[in-house]
């Protein structure tokens, strides 16, 4: 028969028993996790090395500034919408033969306004920097970056308009229609044409119809 002691022993000796295999078992499950998450560091590191990482996607080629493309986004400013005429509605989309393959060939119809105007002298005149703020998208699938930034050649049509007006033009809101096209060089630019914010104008970058039907009246 055994001791009193031996009987508080054996419990004792049990409860050890289970500590070390739940000690071990623990640390076996700590090397496999371990040796999982070092597997798929090397796994990665090795798709890094050998170019098969996740994939960019892949960029919309751009098209050359040349030809009919030219005579849309011609980097220049309706007179009516910077009220040269006298009143904005003077402009009329309904009367422009290039409005709607304008708006339908631009990368982005947008209302902007005018934040900045740095003026810079060149051997063939003058050129401008326009900064323009997005206030609203009113179509097209790849418009510019919100605060976007347009350059003014000394024989764009608008050189005049913005040398006449200079720092007033800021604060100015426009309808405008961009389109972004590689340089010789390989970079990018913007070009553009702005037209009155006007209800027409708006609806007519936004509904063909609107033109079509205009057209229609006398």
């Amino acid at each position: 028969m055994p001791s009193s002691s031996q009987e508080i022993a054996q419990p004792r000796a049990r409860a050890s028993v289970q500590k070390i295999v739940t000690v071990a078992s623990w640390i076996a499950r700590v090397r496999v996790v371990a040796s999982i998450t070092y597997l798929a560091s090397l796994t990665s590191l090795a798709a890094t090395a050998s170019g098969c990482g996740p994939s960019k996607p892949a960029e919309r080629p751009l098209g050359a500034y040349s030809g009919h493309v030219v005579a849309l986004f011609d980097d220049g400013i309706e007179p009516a919408a910077v009220s040269v005429t006298g009143e904005k509605r003077a402009y009329q989309p309904k009367y422009d033969p290039l409005f709607l393959e304008r708006a339908q060939t631009a990368d982005g119809v947008l209302r902007v306004r005018v934040v900045t105007v740095v003026s810079k002298k060149e051997e063939r005149g003058t050129s401008f920097v326009l900064k323009l703020r997005t206030e609203k998208k009113l179509a097209g699938a790849n418009p510019p970056e919100e605060v976007f930034q347009v350059q003014v050649g000394p024989d764009a049509p608008s050189v005049g308009i913005l040398r006449t007006m200079d720092s007033d033009i800021v604060g100015k809101r426009f309808v405008a229609f961009v389109r972004t096209f590689v340089r010789s060089d390989g970079d990018s630019e913007i070009h553009f044409h702005f037209a009155p914010d006007t209800k027409e104008v708006v609806e007519g970058s936004t509904d063909a119809n609107s033109i079509l039907e205009g057209e229609k009246t006398p």
